[in-house]
């Protein structure tokens, strides 16, 4: 018998939105979640390799981006109270790592340093 499970990170409130790896019998799946249906296949995640998830929250929708790359968009069953970071796994053979995760306020440009000081000892 095949092993069945699936690895979940995603954000919590009065929506919910995340992705999600699963593998039931055979076919192991990768998709954005929304909260309502499985919508978006995700490019680029792949099962027993490290990788850069992130998810970028907006007050309309939420972006997923594997690597930096590959973004997809939901804002079905999404609400910008969705907040708190949960990561779980159900069934045998599930496993999910993580080297760190980072929540901060997002900007849709990145701060730009124009030039460094001299280092101070």
């Amino acid at each position: 018998m095949a092993t069945s499970y699936w690895e979940r990170i995603y954000l919590y409130g009065t929506g919910e939105v995340g992705v999600d790896y699963s593998r039931h019998a055979s076919n192991p799946l990768y998709y954005s979640w929304d909260g309502t249906f499985y919508s978006s296949p995700i490019i680029g995640w792949s099962a027993n390799t490290w990788g850069k998830q992130e998810i970028r929250l907006t007050s309309s929708g939420a972006t997923f981006l594997v690597n930096d790359a590959n973004a997809v968009t939901l804002s079905s069953g999404y609400s910008p109270t969705a907040k708190t970071i949960i990561l779980v796994t159900n069934g045998n053979g599930a496993a999910i790592y993580f080297d760190w995760v980072l929540a901060r306020k997002y900007v849709s440009s990145e701060p730009i340093l124009s030039s460094l000081g001299a280092e101070e000892w």
